[in-house]
């Protein structure tokens, strides 16, 4: 199978008192974790994650990742200054930028501190047992593991979770055991005793400026983030995911201004126009240009892959991008992309309304009030909430008596973020971002990132410390006009990106939401006019991803791990709160072609299909 494993595994042996260290390099499919001869393992694939340790006399210091230091990635310097600032390790952290994982070991008492970036750049899961420690990139392994060490219990709240809002909140993972490492944190374990303190709190304040100050501030900050996460290779030979939408070439932009050699990658299933317009945008700043076409049953051989990365909290369509790497191996030695740049400064998932002319949706958006802030995120949660009422009978899902038990566990999850948000956040709106940032990693769209790990080093611009900052101050009123991204591929050097369309509209990229929105109406009036289906929206098919419903339906196999999720007695006896009965008869009338909602059912086939591979 093309499949190159992001291994990243600890081991550590809390009973040994006399310190000893091993690393393991595996590229295995099923790396070897069982393997306990020494108080610290450490199991790790080379290819997908740069690492660098530092053994002193009382103290053992290993990083992953890339973490930058003085605007240089450098994991050696990194290191030394670590341990020269081991007794004030969180004023040193907030010094850090870019995305890694640092382990410090105090050899003289055993006691160790696990630190992590501020955006979850590297996932971090976790179990603390009775004489053994386990950390993993990967929940998938240390899942596994627990099950070997029949330390393991389900956990029926986060699985609900996860059903309900295609996510799970909080620290919380599938299992009673483990938990996962929220962002810009540091765990302090010293045998039982567990302490997680943070190291940096976002801001919410908000600067005034004007479209061009803030469209050439952004210019400037990516550039610099760029030329920052090019600091450590001395040969640049670079690659990265490429759509034909705005991040994808203010990133290529940047790349090639800093005096670097690109490559431009677009996948597709087939020769459509997203690859058109996305090999004319790439060409147009400076980058060669390669399609990588799909095969039609691309998701369908990479199935079991992707449930291993996503670790069944996370649907497996999102992982696109898995069983690319021999495609993408010979290209370049590093993988850049535009994650985050969208939901961030477009402001993609506030609350928000679009304005409708004629019964048409708009490109024009309204921000919306927030009156109830539990409620109006459970019905408006920003990060995909899979119940959109596509024939979904959210009261009929869930047997009559736990209806409002369940309803209360995911409110009490919404309760729990916004209490924590309490120190830095003043109004709704600062809550409502406080839920996206609280935990990146969390994100659904996070598991795209991981399917690109698949193909090699992977580093996103928008992980940046002054990016994140800069877009944490930026009015909402910008954010959902998208002035400052529209402005920013307007004006940087390769100007003529604006004018390329995108396969999303077919209007150029540069198009603001109101010129768009002029262009979409008199297309109509053309389509009308005419009767020529030409003058339309571009289809679901000239673009990236498939129409997921029409793409299970279509497919024997997923049609068939369907059926087998709906048989799984464990995953029903655990979530008896779920009426059976009922999600099967909806499911046989979604397969006759009942609008229903194809995330969930991926989440459920993802969920059964982790939780039978595991054991």
């Amino acid at each position: 199978m093309n499949y190159l494993r992001p291994t990243l595994f600890f081991s550590i042996n809390k009973e040994i008192k006399n310190f000893s260290y091993e690393i393991i390099k595996t590229e295995s499919e099923k790396p070897n974790i069982e393997n306990q001869d020494k108080s610290l393992k450490i199991f790790i694939n080379p290819k997908t994650q740069n690492y660098q340790y530092l053994d002193s006399e009382d103290f053992f210091c290993f990083v992953v990742g890339y973490p930058i230091l003085n605007d240089k990635i450098s994991l050696e310097l990194t290191c030394n200054e670590i341990i020269k600032n081991k007794d004030c390790i969180d004023e040193f952290s907030k010094k850090l930028n870019g995305a890694f994982l640092i382990l410090i070991i105090n050899k003289k008492n055993l006691s160790f501190k696990f630190i992590n970036d501020r955006f979850n750049g590297i996932h971090f899961y976790w179990a603390n047992l009775k004489n053994f420690f386990y950390g993993s990139f990967l929940y998938f392994d240390l899942f596994k593991k627990l099950w070997l060490e029949k330390k393991f219990e389900l956990n029926q709240d986060s699985l609900l979770q996860y059903l309900w809002m295609s996510r799970v909140m909080d620290d919380a993972t599938h299992d009673n055991f483990s938990k996962y490492l929220m962002p810009a944190s540091i765990l302090f374990i010293n045998g039982d005793d567990i302490k997680i303190e943070k190291y940096f709190l976002p801001n919410f304040a908000k600067t005034k400026r004007t479209r061009k100050e803030a469209g050439e501030e952004y210019i400037r900050l990516l550039s610099q983030s760029i030329k920052r996460q090019t600091s450590d290779i001395e040969k640049k030979k670079y690659c990265y995911f490429f759509s034909s939408g705005l991040d994808s070439r203010t990133v290529s932009s940047a790349i090639n201004n800093n005096g670097n050699e690109s490559t431009a990658m677009t996948v597709a299933f087939s020769d459509n126009l997203e690859v058109k317009y996305a090999k004319q945008a790439a060409l147009c700043a400076g980058s060669q240009h390669k399609f990588l076409k799909l095969d039609k049953d691309h998701l369908e051989k990479n199935f079991l892959p992707n449930v291993e990365i996503c670790g069944g909290l996370y649907a497996t369509h999102d992982a696109l991008f898995t069983g690319l790497h021999s495609k993408v191996k010979n290209i370049g030695n590093v993988i850049f992309h535009g994650h985050a740049l969208d939901f961030w400064h477009f402001g993609n998932y506030l609350p928000t309304k679009f304005l409708r002319i004629f019964n048409n949706k708009t490109h024009i958006r309204k921000i919306l009030e927030l009156k109830n802030l539990e409620e109006d995120y459970l019905l408006m949660n920003p990060l995909r909430l899979t119940w959109h009422g596509k024939g979904m009978e959210f009261n009929k899902l869930f047997k009559k008596e736990y209806f409002n038990q369940a309803k209360e566990l995911i409110l009490s999850g919404i309760r729990k973020e916004i209490e924590r948000g309490k120190i830095i956040c003043k109004n709704n709106y600062d809550y409502w971002e406080h839920f996206l940032i609280c935990a990146f990693g969390r994100h659904f769209t996070n598991i795209n990132i991981t399917s690109k790990i698949t193909n090699g080093i992977v580093r996103t611009p928008a992980y940046d410390n002054d990016i994140f900052n800069f877009y944490l101050s930026i009015p909402n009123n910008q954010r959902i006009t998208d002035e400052i991204r529209i402005y920013a591929l307007n004006n940087i050097k390769n100007s003529k990106l604006g004018q390329i369309p995108t396969a999303n509209h077919g209007f150029p990229a540069g198009y603001s939401h109101i010129k768009k929105t002029i262009f979409q109406i008199f297309r109509k009036i053309k389509r009308l006019i005419t009767g020529n289906i030409a003058h339309s929206q571009p289809a679901l098919k000239e673009r990236t991803w498939p129409n997921l419903d029409d793409y299970l339906r279509s497919s024997k196999f997923y049609l068939n791990e369907i059926d087998e999720s709906l048989k799984n007695e464990e995953l029903k006896k655990t979530l008896e709160v779920i009426d059976w009965e009922y999600l099967q008869k909806k499911i046989n009338r979604w397969k006759k072609g009942e609008d229903f909602d194809a995330i969930f059912i991926i989440c459920l086939v993802s969920l059964s299909k982790f939780l039978q591979i595991t054991k």
